[in-house]
């Protein structure tokens, strides 16, 4: 005979307990990125909307930040209240995570003006795979800099920018490894937003998560590189 689990040993409860943490924690997400959700959902991929889909994108900075220290967090506490600590930590983080978002934000923007206008010369291509890769550099500086700021919320952003820099430089096959996964979340909010929204968030930004983990052991970074 099997023996009767208690209630809070299930294996069938704890499974479901998981899928609504990760789930809010992902609707969270979506909630604090509404006006890129509603672009997502309502208007066409196309150039001439480029100028919409950017603006959407400004929350953005500060969501991939508290995602990443909600994640941080659920590591240290083993569990928690999925929604009522993603806004606690969006109230901490917000100001920081949009700092470091915005400076990614405008070059990105920058850079994607740039290219669209250089595609229309004879030359322009050659000088797209600077612009594309500036927009790189950029997207992977912010999601060092959220990382490290959130193991190091006592340093001054500029010591951050300065150990962010020297690691998505040094590590850069790990910069462009978190740019992809954090680019795919974005597309495939486009694209598959059912998914996009309620899924994937969580776990590709914990991916991301793990590998800045990898990035220095040490997480009071400024005492030996700064």
């Amino acid at each position: 005979m099997f023996k009767k689990q208690p209630f809070d040993n299930n294996i069938f409860m704890k499974i479901f307990h998981w899928a609504y943490v990760l789930l809010a924690a992902n609707i969270c997400f979506a909630l604090v990125n509404l006006p890129f959700c509603l672009v997502a959902l309502t208007t066409a991929v196309d150039p001439r909307n480029t100028w919409l889909f950017a603006l959407a994108l400004l929350p953005m900075g500060p969501a991939v930040m508290v995602m990443i220290a909600w994640i941080d967090q659920l590591k240290s506490q083993k569990d928690l209240d999925p929604v009522k600590s993603f806004f606690q930590l969006y109230r901490k983080f917000w100001k920081k995570g949009l700092l470091y978002g915005s400076l990614a934000w405008l070059v990105s923007v920058i850079s994607i003006v740039d290219i669209l206008f250089f595609m229309k010369t004879s030359n322009g291509k050659w000088i797209l795979p600077f612009f594309i890769l500036l927009t790189i550099l950029a997207l992977a500086l912010m999601i060092h800099c959220d990382y490290f700021q959130v193991k190091n919320p006592e340093l001054a952003s500029k010591d951050i920018l300065k150990t962010a820099a020297y690691f998505t430089l040094r590590k850069w096959y790990v910069s462009l490894l978190n740019v992809v996964l954090v680019a795919l979340v974005l597309i495939v909010m486009v694209v598959k937003p059912q998914f996009g929204m309620t899924i994937l968030p969580v776990l590709f930004l914990g991916i991301v998560y793990l590998n800045c983990t990898q990035l220095s052991k040490n997480t009071v970074l400024a005492e030996k590189m700064l």
